[in-house]
């Protein structure tokens, strides 16, 4: 694909205002000519100090409510970074371009304009189970993979976490640690919610047969969690159906099979095309069902 130029951009921001003020007619013309800064994104030689992006960050308003492909393909040349509104929508092409450009989605807070990425919810005082985090799209680190699994997958577990180093990898280990019971829908609770409020990138759950973790972690907003016994199955999972979790079967995997099939799951990328309209499809039946928060 060649290089949007200058014009191109802001021809793009230029469209991007106007849908934002509803211009029309005279109104497209008194807008005035856009400049790669309004889509949030730093031009070359602006951006000095590490946390510059951060401590500068534009009020809540400039921020994005939706990011496309084309907008990461310019952050990647110009700033290598996009600020998105709380609640922005990603498109999944546009989250796995910006994962391989090392471009960071940056959110802007709301209420005060400052910018932070997004985070786990904080756990209530109350004994009562916290309600599910609302997913996002964007993730502290885009290499950071959350990794967990109960007694009958920690062993192939422990071997994952290795891999996953050394496919260079930053690895969230939320349990278990040893091989007492435990039970499964915990753990697979626990990396659902990293992956849904972006503290994590991706997640992976290994029990023993890895159906019930993925019954499980499907439960939580925003989550697309495939169970997967091959490479087949692994490959389809991430081109067709954007899956953002892996649930693993640590009784009835080799070692050698399962590092294979983690390897391939985090190196394929969403094909787009008419499976993204079928993930939006899975997408707006996960909304349409979300019990409201408390």
């Amino acid at each position: 694909m060649t290089a949007p130029g200058r014009d191109q951009i802001e021809a793009l921001v230029r469209r991007a205002l106007e849908a934002r003020v509803g211009a029309t007619g005279a109104g497209r013309e008194s807008l005035p000519p856009a400049a790669p800064q309004a889509m949030g994104i730093t031009p070359p030689g602006a951006a000095a100090t590490p946390g510059a992006a951060a401590s500068s960050a534009p009020p809540a308003e400039e921020a994005h409510s939706l990011v496309n492909v084309a907008m990461v393909e310019v952050a990647s040349r110009d700033g290598k970074v996009i600020r998105v509104r709380p609640g922005a929508i990603v498109t999944p092409l546009a989250r796995d371009e910006a994962e391989k450009r090392g471009v960071a989605l940056v959110e802007v807070a709301a209420s005060t304009g400052g910018a932070r990425t997004a985070t786990a919810p904080e756990r209530p005082g109350s004994p009562r189970p916290p309600a599910a985090p609302r997913a996002s799209s964007v993730a502290h680190n885009p290499r950071q993979i959350a990794l967990g699994s109960d007694h009958g997958g920690f062993a192939l577990k422990r071997e994952l976490a290795g891999h996953l180093k050394t496919l260079g990898y930053a690895v969230l280990d939320v349990g278990t640690h040893g091989e007492d019971p435990v039970d499964y829908p915990d753990l697979a609770h626990q990396v659902a919610r990293a992956v849904a409020s972006g503290e994590a990138a991706k997640g992976i759950m290994v029990d023993g047969a890895g159906i019930g973790s993925a019954m499980a972690a499907n439960k939580v907003p925003g989550i697309r969690c495939a169970q997967a016994r091959d490479l087949f199955e692994i490959k389809n999972s991430r081109e067709h159906n954007d899956a953002n979790m892996l649930s693993l079967g640590g009784r009835i995997l080799g070692v050698d099979l399962a590092k294979a099939m983690v390897a391939l799951w985090l190196e394929t990328p969403f094909a787009g095309g008419r499976h993204a309209g079928r993930v939006n499809k899975i997408i707006g039946l996960d909304q349409t069902y979300r019990r409201p928060e408390a």
